[in-house]
């Protein structure tokens, strides 16, 4: 069979032999949105223990800027947080993150202080 013949016997869109396929067997009501459990992912756990040890020093001297982490491991600071998500992006996935440094009274109330990741 050439290739032409292919487009040839192929259907039309005004065809009544075309039906549609659907985009997923879930329907769109019972889909529910899962948020991973923190404890499979033991090094970002990792990553936010020692994010908060070392806020502190973290808050004198580089106040209201971002600072990445792979588990207990610093990987930079930054005044913006696109300056390292490029580097935890290259991490495997649930390794890095990337925090505010501001208040942990701020990180509790979830006021932009919490990891970026």
């Amino acid at each position: 069979m050439a290739t032409n013949d292919v487009a040839l016997n192929a259907p039309s869109a005004d065809s009544s032999d075309c039906t549609p396929i659907p985009c997923s067997s879930v329907p769109a009501d019972d889909a529910e949105l899962t948020i991973p459990d923190a404890r499979d992912f033991p090094l970002l756990q990792l990553a936010y223990q020692t994010f908060l040890r070392d806020l502190p020093e973290l808050l004198q001297k580089y106040p209201d800027q971002f600072v990445a982490y792979e588990g207990d491991v610093q990987l930079g600071i930054a005044e913006s947080p696109w300056e390292l998500e490029t580097r935890v992006a290259k991490l495997p996935l649930g390794t890095g993150a990337v925090f505010t440094i501001a208040p942990e009274s701020e990180i509790d109330q979830g006021a932009e202080a919490g990891p970026l990741f």
